[in-house]
């Protein structure tokens, strides 16, 4: 197993799914509480990271009879190919996977017990939730259905949450973040459009296979415009 393989299976383009919205949330707390920690940033950039191992690798996992119809993959869909291609075994993707999502977990803990934030491992637990509704059965709202939704959950809510939490030890103004959660609904939104053709075959239940591409691309469009206005309208300055 190459480490180009591994690296391929990260995919690292999709880490600014992650990385944007923790940056926001601290730059939220600069910028209101003029406070900041960089041993805090540099903790919450492990914890992108290791986020993006865990929902990278167990993503391909889940989703691999799925990406091998895809023949349209972008950089932020369609998986990472290395199953389709024969580049990794599933049983490593699983298990590094798994064992990104202890780390998670113990990095949460470390922000709870060591650096007074006491809310951290259940943030941080959430995520992991959040990823695991997403994909793994019982729930697996990716095919049944509601994908989009955690997307938005996930990054436009929650991640910026930790960001700012972590470094204020509070929690942000909603109004900061519900346009931001509008502009993650449309990206959520977009990045099925590609994959439709597959995931109809796999019976993915995407707004894009129950809507066709070209509604739910209006709709995402729609969204993003809203998530400017509300942002206009809560925040004119």
């Amino acid at each position: 197993m190459k480490i180009s393989s591994w690296l391929q299976a990260a995919r690292p383009p999709a880490q600014i799914n992650l990385a944007l919205p923790l940056i926001l949330g601290q730059l939220l707390v600069y910028r209101l509480e003029n406070t900041f920690s960089w041993t805090t940033a540099l903790l919450l950039a492990l914890y992108g990271l290791l986020m993006q191992l865990y929902i990278a690798f167990w993503n391909d996992w889940v989703d691999q009879e799925a990406d091998r119809l895809n023949q349209n993959p972008t950089p932020f869909s369609g998986g990472s190919r290395v199953l389709p291609e024969g580049l990794l075994p599933p049983r490593a993707l699983f298990a590094t996977g798994a064992l990104a999502a202890l780390f998670i977990l113990g990095l949460g803990l470390l922000f709870t017990r060591y650096l007074d934030r006491p809310w951290t491992l259940l943030l941080f637990a959430s995520g992991t939730f959040l990823l695991w509704a997403y994909s793994i059965p019982p729930l697996r709202l990716n095919y049944r259905g509601g994908g989009e939704l955690l997307q938005t959950l996930g990054c436009g809510l929650l991640l910026p949450t930790i960001g700012y939490y972590a470094q204020a030890n509070s929690f942000p103004d909603s109004t900061f973040l519900l346009p931001y959660c509008l502009h993650q609904l449309a990206i959520a939104i977009a990045f099925t459009l590609p994959d439709c053709d597959a995931d109809q075959q796999a019976g993915k239940r995407t707004l894009s296979t129950l809507i066709t591409p070209k509604h739910a691309g209006k709709l995402a469009v729609f969204f993003a415009i809203l998530a400017q206005f509300c942002l206009l309208i809560a925040r004119p300055p």
